[in-house]
């Protein structure tokens, strides 16, 4: 299966760049600053679960506060707009932070500094571990050349950075990590079935939709894994009902790592499932909004993570390469694709970019190494001309990183609004580090501000 070279250092080379990075430009990226913590916005209500449980013990949340969003159920209890399946992530850190806390007399309430200093570094330890098992999986199918470039690439040139660094706490970062893992679990579980791999695909794929309700799609990976036709389909279904062990244990492990969240519904609201969030936000499925979540100046995945056009490429060229999973991933991008432009709020809110198809990057990873591979595996006709398409290649690449830190910069000093923008916005402030004389007023009075509650009615653009 592989295509491993005996210098397996470099990938490693660029997992190490990338954490010394981290550990280095942390405090210059983050979001917040000095006494702060990143708990505001969704990561607060992500949190709420862990204050509420090991400090108040008050699940109810009846003690004081003014930062949740609650929402009243129909027997008139008030439960949290999110699930708690961040929380779990956030625990381990949560615990070390309320340790330090204690030891530095600072306050013991869950929001003090030390708090969000362990959740934060515990959010850029995900990230590194995401990445690990990503180099893991590409290394199976890709030179280790081409895998250290995909993951300087993918870290560097994407707005994961700045979903790690910058307002890492949220789900975003955490997904890529789950997803990165599940493939290679997949992978092995294929490979051989073992008990201890369908333990850890149950808990991951149950972890993922207890974050993400919609994550349970990558589901598809493992269901589809080494499908190309439907005759290997039906062979497939045939597979799973000779280990249809395994599978009782996914399912039973899946529906565990789902329990508490049903069971705390159910304690709170008398139902299992509940949709926590509201009768007003749902899927506009007859009108998906497609374009503007590629391409709009507002949000545009392509516009603001331009080298991820050449993930798309890589659909096209890179099918050999990772034969047994490259459907399943095609079909995972495009029905993904389709429920974030149908959901009401299209943009999902604040953030750099569109935030919403970072968890994505660990299977368009493999379509932008399947370019990589594809260019360097071409039959040129003449030197020259290959060197030349090459050193092309490696400067458009290195300049998109390039403009990936530039507009990342933009974000954080609030050049590029977090969901107003519009094309005049966006040239204006396109390719400069500050704004002069009139700027500042000719962008102000230049953005669109979004207006949600008619978004919620189905007037999204």
């Amino acid at each position: 299966m592989g295509n491993k070279t005996s210098n397996i250092k470099v990938s490693y080379l660029a997992l190490i760049v990338i954490t010394v990075y981290c550990l280095l430009f942390n405090d210059y990226w983050k979001s917040w600053k000095y006494g702060e913590t990143p708990f505001v916005h969704d990561v607060d209500q992500y949190y709420s679960y862990l204050p509420a449980t090991f400090i108040h013990h008050d699940l109810t949340f009846s003690y004081p506060h003014n930062r949740y969003w609650l929402i009243k159920a129909p027997n008139g209890a008030l439960v949290p707009k999110g699930t708690c399946g961040m929380a779990i992530m956030y625990m381990p850190f949560f615990l070390l932070g309320h340790k330090v806390a204690f030891n530095s007399g600072d306050t013991l309430d869950g929001y003090s500094t030390g708090y969000g200093d362990c959740v934060h570094y515990g959010s850029i330890f995900y990230a590194l571990l995401g990445l690990f098992f990503l180099r893991k999986s590409l290394a199976l199918y890709f030179k280790d050349y081409i895998v250290a470039i995909t993951l300087i690439a993918v870290f560097f040139g994407t707005n994961l950075l700045y979903f790690v660094l910058g307002f890492g706490e949220l789900a975003h970062n955490y997904l890529f990590c789950l997803s990165s893992i599940f493939i290679w679990y997949t992978i092995k579980w294929h490979e051989k079935p073992k008990i201890k791999f369908s333990i850890y695909l149950g808990l991951l794929l149950g972890l993922m939709t207890l974050i993400r309700p919609t994550e349970i799609l990558i589901g598809l990976i493992f269901l589809l894994y080494n499908v190309t036709s439907f005759a290997e389909l039906k062979l497939k279904l045939r597979m799973f009902l000779t280990r249809w062990k395994q599978l009782i244990i996914i399912g039973l492990c899946f529906i565990l790592m789902l329990s508490p969240q049903l069971i705390y519904w159910k304690y709170m609201t008398g139902n299992f499932f509940y949709f926590s969030y509201g009768s007003d936000e749902r899927f506009f499925f007859n009108d998906p909004k497609i374009m503007n979540v590629l391409f709009s100046y507002r949000k545009g995945w392509l516009l603001y993570t331009p080298l991820m056009a050449f993930s798309i490429i890589g659909m096209f060229c890179s099918k050999k390469y990772f034969p047994k999973l490259f459907i399943p991933f095609v079909l995972y991008f495009i029905i993904n694709i389709y429920l974030i432009a149908s959901w009401w709020c299209w943009w999902f809110g604040g953030g750099f970019g569109m935030r919403a198809i970072v968890q994505s990057y660990s299977i368009l990873s493999f379509f932008l190494a399947g370019f990589v591979r594809y260019i360097a595996e071409l039959n040129w006709t003449r030197k020259l001309f290959e060197t030349f398409i090459k050193y092309i290649l490696i400067t458009a690449w290195s300049v998109l990183i390039c403009f990936n830190l530039v507009q990342t910069y933009q974000f954080k000093e609030g050049m590029i609004h977090y969901d107003g923008m519009t094309k005049y916005t966006y040239w204006l402030v396109f390719g400069k580090f500050s704004l002069e004389g009139d700027q500042p007023t000719r962008y102000w009075s230049n953005l669109k501000p979004v207006d949600y509650e008619k978004a919620k009615l189905g007037e999204r653009d």
